[in-house]
C-alpha cells in the first residue's frame, strides 16, 4: 500500500507498476551481446493491459450506449439554506477535515487509494478490482461532465460554485474549472463503490459489511467537497443519483461484455 499514492501513474508504468534503474555507462542492451537476443513469438496478452487503460475500453462501450440519466433542475433547491449549511461546515468541520480534503482533491486517482486502503488491496495483488475502481472513476468523469454541460439539467446556465455566491467560503483548495452541478467527486466515488460492490456481491453476503463501508467512504469523499465550500449538498445528492443510473447503463447489453468480464475476473480475486 505504500505505493498507492502513485496510482495515477500506474497506467504509464507497465504491467509491473515499477521502473527499474539502469547504469548510464553500460545499458543492458550493450552487455554480452544482449542486443542479439530475441523472444521467439511475442504477443500482447490481455493480462498485460493496465487496469486504467482497460477501463478506457469500457468507457468507449459506455459512451456508445443510450445514456438517459436524469437529475433535478438545480434551481429548485433553496440556495440560501444550502449556503448556510456550508458556512456551518466551514466553521465547525473544515479544520479537522482539511487533510482529507487536500488528499482527495483533483483527479479520482487521489481517492482511489482510499478505496484500495479500505479493501486492503494493491494493483499487484488485485489488479482487476483496481481496474473496476478505474472504471467507476473514468466513467464518472464522463457522466458528470455531460450533466454539467447539459441544457436539460442546467437550463439557462450551469450552476455557479458556492464560493461565487459567497466568496468568504474561501475554499482551501483550487476551485475546479467547471460548474458545480452535479458533484463530479460524488458521481465518481459512488460509481467506484458500486462497481466493486457488483464483484463482491458474487459471493453472496460474505462481503456485505465491506460493501456498506465502501458506500460510507464514497459519501465521506463527496461531503468533504461540501466542507471545502466547493459544492452545495444538492450537488452531492445529484451526483449520487447520477452514479446509480450510470451503474444501470453499465449493466445493459451493449456495455456489459467487457464490463461483465472485468467484474467476473475481479470476483475471482476474492474467492
Amino acid at each position: 500500500m505504500s505505493n498507492m499514492g502513485n496510482m495515477g501513474n500506474m497506467g504509464n508504468l507497465g504491467w509491473l507498476g515499477v521502473i527499474s534503474p539502469e547504469r548510464a555507462d553500460l545499458p543492458l542492451v550493450a552487455q554480452d551481446n544482449a542486443s542479439e537476443l530475441r523472444v521467439a513469438t511475442p504477443s500482447w496478452e490481455s493480462r498485460r493491459w493496465a487496469g486504467e487503460w482497460r477501463a478506457w475500453l469500457i468507457l468507449d462501450d459506455f459512451a456508445k450506449a443510450e445514456c438517459n440519466i436524469s437529475i433535478e433542475d438545480w434551481k429548485t433547491f433553496d440556495r440560501e439554506k444550502e449556503l448556510e449549511k456550508l458556512v456551518n461546515y466551514a466553521e465547525d468541520e473544515r479544520a479537522s477535515a482539511l487533510p482529507e480534503i487536500v488528499a482527495q482533491d483533483g483527479l479520482y486517482v487521489n481517492f482511489l487509494r482510499d478505496f484500495a486502503t479500505i479493501l486492503g488491496i494493491s494493483v499487484e495483488s488485485y489488479p482487476n478490482t483496481i481496474a473496476l475502481l478505474h472504471v467507476g472513476g473514468i466513467i464518472g468523469i464522463l457522466v458528470a461532465m455531460r450533466l454539467k454541460h447539459s441544457p436539460t439539467h442546467n437550463p439557462g446556465m450551469p450552476r455557479p460554485r458556492p464560493s461565487q455566491y459567497l466568496p468568504a467560503l474561501y475554499p482551501p483548495v483550487g476551485v475546479p474549472g467547471h460548474p458545480a452541478y452535479p458533484s463530479g467527486h460524488a458521481v465518481q466515488a459512488k460509481l467506484m463503490a458500486l462497481c466493486v460492490e457488483i464483484a463482491l456481491s458474487k459471493h453472496g453476503t460474505k462481503f456485505e459489511g465491506m460493501c456498506k463501508l465502501l458506500h460510507i467512504l464514497a459519501a465521506r469523499i463527496a461531503r468533504n467537497r461540501e466542507i471545502a465550500g466547493l459544492h452545495f449538498p444538492s450537488d452531492t445528492e445529484a451526483g449520487m443519483c447520477a452514479a446509480i443510473q450510470a451503474m444501470k447503463i453499465l449493466e445493459v447489453q451493449e456495455v456489459q461484455g467487457r464490463f461483465k468480464e472485468m467484474v467476473s475476473l475481479a470476483a475471482d480475486e476474492w474467492k
